[in-house]
């Protein structure tokens, strides 16, 4: 059988003790045959989370019920946040997102079919840490595939402090969102040298000059020292992407 397992962190601003929601018991009132199941095309498993908890990591497993190659998509609150294959080999998909979920959906695309085997949704609260201080390497040899998971941590903990996704800027920081999350699913199911992910990283450098020029007009951000780091962290990601492709918007 082809199997697929698929990680995906997703953070969220309220805090709660650590814990595993693991959906071969059943939760919510449904049994684990509704969200062990088999999806084809379009048919999808459903949880609803309430009004929204706090998730560290989602790990689901999914076996092809069909020879060729099958997809499914990952939904939190109705916004994309990972493209689930099932290949020939057994990869890992990390994908990060950090926000508030009250729904979490996998749903089958056109043309596949594909059984869940596995589902857990891991809660607990994550510290942030920096992103200059969690490279493992030096910049030139800093991948692609830390970008879009290190700006979800950044707009969640500037969501933390400082409320952005609620204020006056919000589609700002939400279209950053949405930028990193399509650059890290790209990335994870394309190489990264593909049109595609250069698309999407395009479009995420822009998004943080976006967000970048707001956090630095105004005296705000600039003469809080909690924010010091937060905002070099996101201009160090705008200067890794725009090396690796030598861009300069």
């Amino acid at each position: 059988m082809k199997t697929l397992i698929l990680i995906a962190t997703l953070m969220i601003s309220t805090v709660l003790q650590a814990g595993v929601i693991d959906l071969r018991e059943g939760f919510n009132g449904k049994g684990s045959r509704y969200y062990l199941q088999t999806l084809s095309s379009g048919e999808r498993v459903t949880v609803n989370l309430g009004r929204g908890t706090y998730v560290e990591t989602v790990k689901i497993a999914a076996i092809g019920k069909q020879r060729r190659y099958s997809f499914g998509k990952v939904y939190a609150d109705g916004e994309e946040i990972a493209t689930l294959g099932v290949p020939g080999r057994d990869p890992e998909y990390p994908i990060v997102v950090r926000d508030r979920v009250s729904v979490l959906e996998v749903v089958a695309t056109d043309g596949s079919r594909f059984k869940i085997d596995d589902f857990k949704i891991f809660t607990g609260q994550k510290q942030y840490t920096s992103y200059l201080n969690r490279r493992p390497h030096a910049l030139s040899n800093y991948g692609l595939d830390g970008w879009g998971v290190e700006v979800l941590d950044i707009v969640s903990e500037l969501n933390h402090l400082y409320g952005v996704n609620r204020g006056p800027a919000k589609d700002i920081f939400l279209n950053l969102k949405r930028a990193a999350m399509r650059t890290q699913a790209s990335d994870i199911i394309r190489n990264p040298k593909s049109l595609k992910t250069f698309r999407y990283a395009r479009v995420l450098l822009e998004r943080i000059i976006d967000a970048e020029d707001y956090l630095l007009t105004g005296d705000f951000f600039l003469l809080d020292s909690t924010a010091d780091m937060i905002i070099t962290d996101l201009m160090t990601v705008k200067e890794d992407i725009s090396e690796q492709y030598d861009l300069d918007l």
